[in-house]
């Protein structure tokens, strides 16, 4: 037998979508004309998911608190653990920080505030006391 090579044209398929990369397969063409890409699955088949992952947590969670009281309501020997003394200076700190971000951010709004005032009494859009404490 002998060996026989052969060769051919290629054609080549430019399916890109334009200066944004290749197209993906997770989405499709966008509706309204804008150019641009939706999700393949509609909103409500997430929501579904997530409602579905929070039920089954909640389960959890559930039957856990029930083996919980099924324990120490029906069994002799259960033995009652105090809390350690840790465990309230951990929540003191925990509160005292929250209060300081929470002071922190109404100190940052107020300036956004004062300073809308002095450009003609604008108010302060959500987005932009966003913006601020992420950039500050």
């Amino acid at each position: 037998m002998t060996a026989r090579a052969t060769t051919g044209e290629v054609e080549l398929i430019e399916v890109g979508g334009g200066d944004r990369g290749p197209a993906s397969a997770e989405f499709r063409p966008g509706r309204g004309g804008d150019g641009g890409a939706a999700p393949l699955f509609p909103q409500r088949i997430y929501i579904s998911g997530i409602v579905l992952a929070l039920a089954a947590m909640l389960m959890f969670f559930l039957a856990l608190a029930s083996a919980y009281v099924v324990r120490k309501g029906l069994s002799g020997d259960w033995i009652p653990l105090g809390l350690p003394r840790i465990l309230w200076l951990n929540t003191a700190v925990i509160i005292d920080t929250d209060s300081v971000f929470h002071g922190v951010e109404e100190f940052r709004l107020g300036g956004l505030r004062e300073a809308g005032e002095q450009i003609g009494g604008a108010e302060v859009p959500l987005h932009a006391t966003q913006q601020c404490s992420v950039a500050g």
